[in-house]
């Protein structure tokens, strides 16, 4: 009998499903592969019921941030990607296979790196410990699919509880209590290794607590209009002592300083997210009261996003000199400054800054997205191509569907109508939209000048992606 459990950071909210039996409930339940196989069809479907931030800036920097710690464990079995969700409500959560995903509004609310640390890192302590292998030892569903489709309720459930829990409660309602308490052993495992993580990384130990206290006083403020995961994940005084009396067992010499990504990616968030009027202000105070350089180039970061989104490109431009004065180098700015250029038809300046930034980091998501982009759009399909391959190549299919879909619009303006197509299909495959995936394949294998590898590759992945659809069809019974 096995289970599987989604990990939301700072809460008893664990619930537990049920697997096939696969041998000795004290040993692993399900192996990596099919925890690897049961996550990815989930953030699949994700996709499709969440708004995906695929600013490769940001999800890179979260990325960066949580390879950072998990370089730290002792423990190397799992793989772990992480994601960035669009959404203002604090919330964070593990799935099957090391795939975490982190909602926006939980990076805003953060006020240093060792906080937005301490969030990952309860979350990668869930993988590293393997509290989703153990869960599935005390479940009553079966099947992968049902899982995935209760699991997919469950999330679901983060906007409106009330749909999401009742649905699980009827499916899992025997040893609900049984099940509470053993995912309240579980949070408190993952904020000690969690905070063992934060030490070893470098970054403040004592952030965990300070940001569970942080979200007790906002509740308190809030009275009767608790935020939905304030009320379904509840912190309580226990749990912040509990994890400062964990922090003080280690005797801290230099806490790492929160770094300029930080304040810019939440500028860049605050902007996403926000009214561009109420940016403005926000950053131009936030500039003037600045303490650090850091705190400093983010509010005017900040200040050039807003002005780009009021349409004040010029002057946005100005700003981001201005910052290239102070760091030449900054990728960041780089790429967003040719960003602004080539918004306002300065193309060759434009081009000189993605070229500097990929000189600088070939691989880097962010400038190679631009970069493709911005090919794209001056109709130099074939270096386009070149790059977008490239990039394909050294990432995991999760985290590029936006490079394939890049692609598929580069070979089609260059007219290789068959590889636009097949690439095409590989970005709605991922994107959870597994029929509209097959019927670009089937379009693909009707167009004329198929060569045989082509008609091989089509038909192998027509044989996969119908197999996956039909799964994913069982899903939606279950939801």
């Amino acid at each position: 009998m096995g289970i599987f459990v989604v990990m939301p950071f700072s809460t008893a909210f664990s619930e537990t499903l049920q697997l096939p039996d696969f041998g000795d409930s004290s040993s692993r339940t399900i192996s990596k592969s099919e925890e690897v196989k049961l996550g990815k069809l989930i953030i699949r479907q994700l996709h499709r019921e969440m708004n995906f931030i695929d600013d490769a800036d940001i999800t890179g920097y979260v990325s960066d941030l949580g390879y950072q710690l998990v370089s730290h464990l002792e423990e190397k079995n799992n793989q772990y990607q992480f994601f960035v969700v669009q959404n203002n409500t604090i919330n964070a959560f593990a799935l099957p296979g090391g795939f975490i995903v982190v909602h926006s509004g939980l990076i805003t609310k953060t006020d240093s790196e060792s906080e937005m640390a301490a969030v990952l890192a309860h979350e990668i302590s869930h993988v590293s410990q393997n509290h989703i292998a153990q869960a599935m030892a005390r479940s009553h569903v079966t099947g992968l699919m049902n899982i995935a489709g209760v699991l997919l309720a469950v999330i679901a459930g983060s906007q409106n509880p009330e749909i999401g829990q009742a649905a699980l409660y009827s499916t899992i309602a025997a040893g609900a209590q049984d099940q509470l308490d053993y995912s309240r052993v579980n949070e408190k495992e993952a904020d000690r290794v969690g905070i063992d993580l934060l030490y070893h990384s470098g970054y403040d130990p004592n952030s965990m607590s300070k940001f569970f206290n942080k979200l007790l006083q906002e509740s308190r403020t809030f009275g009767m209009e608790v935020p939905e995961f304030l009320r379904t994940h509840p912190v309580t005084e226990s749990r912040i002592a509990d994890a400062r009396n964990r922090a003080e067992q280690f005797k801290v010499n230099k806490i790492r300083a929160t770094r300029l990504p930080y304040f810019l990616i939440k500028a860049k968030l605050k902007v996403l997210t926000g009214d561009m009027h109420y940016d403005m202000d926000f950053f131009r105070k936030q500039l003037s009261n600045a303490i650090s350089i850091q705190q400093k180039a983010g509010a005017r970061f900040g200040i050039a996003l807003a002005l780009q989104k009021e349409h004040h490109t010029i002057k946005a431009i100005d700003h981001m000199q201005q910052l290239l004065k102070e760091d030449p180098d900054r990728l960041e700015y780089l790429v967003t400054t040719a960003d602004m250029h080539m918004e306002i038809g300065h193309n060759d300046a434009a081009l000189t800054l993605y070229e500097k930034a990929i000189a600088l980091n070939p691989k880097n998501v962010y400038a190679v997205r631009q970069y493709a982009t911005a090919l794209l759009s001056l109709h130099q399909n074939k270096q386009a191509i070149s790059l977008l391959r490239n990039q394909i190549q050294s990432m995991t299919d999760d985290a590029s569907p936006v490079f394939y879909h890049l692609l598929s619009r580069a070979y089609g303006a260059n007219d290789d109508l068959i590889n636009a197509y097949i690439s095409n299909a590989q970005y709605y495959f991922l994107i959870g939209q597994a029929e509209t995936a097959i019927s670009q394949l089937e379009t693909a294998k009707k167009l004329p000048k198929l060569t045989e590898f082509h008609r091989l590759r089509i038909d192998d992945r027509l044989k996969q992606y119908k197999a996956i659809a039909l799964e994913e069809s069982k899903i939606k019974d279950v939801k």
